[in-house]
């Protein structure tokens, strides 16, 4: 069980008992564990160990949905898997705030230069982050500071009446961007405002028809003509519908759903050509990530990668005396590789695949609301409404935003990652104009 702290600044104590036992302190809004009740005292985790906090100024709450994660160290390392085995990525100074977008353990994963990387749990105060969505100055001169509390460095002043795009709220506090920059303003000088259709993420409470209810492909058909435009039509053509239902709630124009679709799949989220199976790709660099780090010498009978590009040079075979194999470019092999991997570890194995026609990786299982990433295999393998509302649902504000401006460069970057980023970006412009040059009446 979880708890949310209701007090402006909350004594952390080492024993049960008021005292000279602090040994640090909770601000308003931080997430703690709740191990025990002892007295009128809550036992939680803190700093990778049990302590006490008094009960009267902590809620116990559900798991929320949407985390944010405020560093208390000077420098915390941020690594490239979950586990002091990881790769050091870089770091985070004192009171950097990320999102958290999984929890494994005693690490959480974040948001780090484009791609997910890991930090751990222990050197982190969690908090509760609200999704508003716009608001205006009500003060003459609002402070901006770099972090939520009130003696942080002021980088900026905004007048009266501005509006803002509100990225998330944190107990008395906005996150906004400022100069490019992550920062806070005081919310009592804010006065909260209702969002357009194209600025705001949609909430799940929203009344809306449900996507079951939406046919999978359009009432108006693409003519399918030849190259890009082709590929376009025939996806178009396919999940049109559903495509278009969906991408009118989050602000996104058919095009780009379709464009990125072509580019990640060809449009398809199964192969006729393999049983009509879900479409996969197998990563060994991920698999050495989650299963071979632990189990080097193992991996290496097996799989290859290039280590300056990981993306690049993989390679497998079944026993360490076969010769090595490309896999990539074939559903058959990439399954047999798949198959291979789940008897040597079946979670770190689906970790370790992107899939279905947005090619989503596995280790995205619980921003998708799966509870396991053997359930969004089993739900991705099963019907294809769940892959496109899966590739919905994984949008984040950055990618939203940069379909929106058709800045299919910054889309892949934060889609895909940084390594190809141009060259993603390069090809879902082509699809995006293919489809648009069919001058199909969207409805």
């Amino acid at each position: 069980m979880r708890g949310r702290i209701v007090a402006n600044r909350l004594n952390v104590r080492r024993t049960p008992a008021m005292g000279e036992n602090r040994i640090g302190v909770l601000e308003r809004d931080a997430l703690v564990e709740i191990l025990g009740h002892r007295d009128d005292w809550y036992e939680i985790a803190y700093g990778g160990a049990s302590a006490f906090v008094a009960d009267d100024y902590v809620v116990p709450v559900e798991t929320p949905r949407r985390l944010k994660a405020r560093v208390r160290t000077a420098r915390l390392n941020v690594r490239d898997a979950p586990g002091m085995h990881g790769r050091i990525r870089g770091q985070l100074v004192r009171d950097a705030l990320v999102d958290v977008l999984e929890e494994q353990g005693n690490w959480l994963a974040i948001p780090f230069n484009g791609e997910t990387a890991w930090i751990g749990r222990r050197h982190v105060d969690l908090l509760l982050a609200e999704r508003p969505e716009r608001g205006r100055v009500t003060a003459r001169r609002l402070n901006v500071r770099s972090a939520p509390r009130r003696d942080a460095p002021v980088l900026g002043v905004l007048e009266s009446g501005q509006t803002l795009d509100l990225l998330s709220r944190i107990g008395d506090w906005y996150e906004i961007r400022f100069n490019g920059l992550t920062a806070f303003v005081a919310a009592r000088f804010v006065q909260g405002e209702p969002a357009t259709d194209a600025d705001r993420m949609p909430r799940a409470d929203e009344e809306a028809e449900s996507p079951d209810a939406v046919p999978l492909a359009p009432s108006v058909r693409a003519p399918v003509r030849r190259g890009a435009a082709a590929k376009a039509a025939r996806t178009w053509n396919r999940y049109g519908g559903l495509l278009t239902a969906l991408g009118d709630r989050y602000g996104i124009a058919p095009a780009s759903a379709v464009a990125v679709f072509c580019v990640e799949s060809s449009g398809k989220g199964f192969d006729a050509d393999n049983g009509n199976r879900l479409i996969i790709r197998f990563e060994n660099h991920k698999f050495w990530k989650y299963w071979g780090r632990d189990n080097s010498t193992r991996f290496h009978d097996h799989f290859r990668y290039n280590r300056r590009k990981p993306w690049q040079g993989h390679r497998w075979r079944p026993d360490a005396a076969a010769e090595w194999e490309a896999f990539h470019g074939s559903q058959a092999k990439e399954w047999q590789v798949l198959t291979f991997a789940r008897g040597l570890d079946d979670t770190a194995a689906l970790l370790s695949i992107s899939m279905g026609a947005p090619q989503i990786m596995g280790f995205h299982y619980a921003r998708l609301g799966y509870d396991s990433v053997q359930a969004m295999f089993e739900a991705f393998g099963r019907d294809m409404r769940a892959q496109i509302e899966g590739f919905f649902a994984f949008l984040d504000p950055r990618m939203l935003k940069a379909l929106r401006n058709e800045d299919f460069t910054a889309f892949a970057r934060a889609y895909n990652g940084s390594g190809q980023a141009e060259r993603y970006g390069k090809w879902i412009r082509k699809y995006y104009d293919a489809f648009r040059s069919l001058d199909v009446r969207v409805t």
